[in-house]
């Protein structure tokens, strides 16, 4: 059974096996494939494990830290979209532009919400 947009069939859930099978798929040339694996298991549950495994692909990291803190902030969760952007800071990864409007987007409308 082949997995389709956004479904892991029997990686749902289970960061260890969607991060190892990312790495399977890098060490066959495949980083499309790899990124496309960590993309669907976060989407399905979110763990540091793949945040980590999709940092290792995205060095400069722009793609990790604008979508986890888009996920967080359409899910309306601004702690941890904060948490996001202080731990890839840490990294050394600088946000730009589209992480900065994200979290103004996403403060604005968590105030609207109060």
């Amino acid at each position: 059974m082949r997995a389709g947009p956004g479904r892991l069939p029997g990686l749902a859930g289970f960061a260890p096996a969607a991060v190892q099978a990312a790495e399977l798929a890098m060490q066959q040339g495949r980083r499309r494939l790899a990124l496309s694996i960590l993309e669907a298991a976060w989407r399905q549950a979110p763990h540091p494990d793949i945040g980590r495994a999709y940092a290792q692909l995205d060095p400069a990291g722009h793609l990790l830290v604008d979508g986890l803190v888009r996920g967080w902030v359409e899910a309306k969760n601004m702690k941890q979209a904060e948490a996001v952007l202080s731990t890839m800071r840490a990294a050394g990864v600088k946000p730009n532009v589209v992480t900065y409007t994200t979290l103004v987007r996403g403060w604005v409308e968590a105030k609207d919400m109060q």
